[in-house]
């Protein structure tokens, strides 16, 4: 069977429905540094910083094989130490408790952006490409960038735990 026969799930198999969340899963998250196939970020925040929502707390490296992480809630980080990724390995990670509040940061608009600005902002958001490149990266080398389009979606993702059992289907 081929790789993309393998990824295709019947109607009975997707699952569009919310997971059901506990008090205690909304109480703590956990960030892996490590998002896509590159290398993993450096934090921008220490244990006891306060954090919002879209704040940016890991940052891309000098390689441009990192790219930027922001925050999913606002809260407090308790700890950044190595977890289990799901890649199977422990990755660094920012472990923030919530306050449950969701305060956010405040964004800028640019109805005009110049291409450095496009590419600065593409680089900040941490965008990646399906191949795992940012795509800042491969927009560098355009002389100019008249439109961006992004498809932030991937309907044949699957996560799956070390086992290789599907855990839950996106």
């Amino acid at each position: 069977m081929s790789d993309s026969a393998k990824n295709t799930m019947t109607d009975e198999e997707k699952n569009t429905a919310a997971p059901e969340e506990t008090e205690e899963h909304r109480k703590q998250v956990v960030i892996p540094l490590l998002q896509h196939r590159g290398a993993a970020c450096e934090p921008l925040v220490e244990v006891g910083d306060t954090v919002l929502r879209g704040q940016k707390i890991g940052e891309e490296d000098e390689y441009g094989l990192a790219v930027s992480i922001h925050s999913s809630v606002s809260g407090r980080v308790i700890a950044i130490e190595e977890r289990l990724h799901p890649h199977c390995s422990k990755q660094p990670s920012i472990i923030i408790e919530s306050d449950g509040a969701s305060e956010s940061i405040k964004f800028k608009t640019n109805k005009n952006p110049s291409k450095a600005q496009i590419l600065d902002s593409l680089e900040d958001a941490g965008i990646i490409e399906l191949n795992g490149y940012p795509v800042y990266n491969t927009l560098l080398t355009e002389k100019t960038i008249d439109t961006v389009i992004l498809n932030l979606t991937n309907p044949g993702d699957v996560s799956s735990n070390c086992t290789g059992e599907n855990i839950s289907k996106i």
